[in-house]
């Protein structure tokens, strides 16, 4: 997912965002 879809994303579905973010980065604990 490229920059201009991610920011798309979130201003659809902030929680989606966030939950796949953390799918991909656990080390942000």
């Amino acid at each position: 997912m490229n920059d201009k879809e991610r920011v798309a994303a979130a201003l659809e579905n902030p929680n989606l965002v966030v939950m796949v973010d953390e799918c991909l980065a656990p080390s942000y604990d």
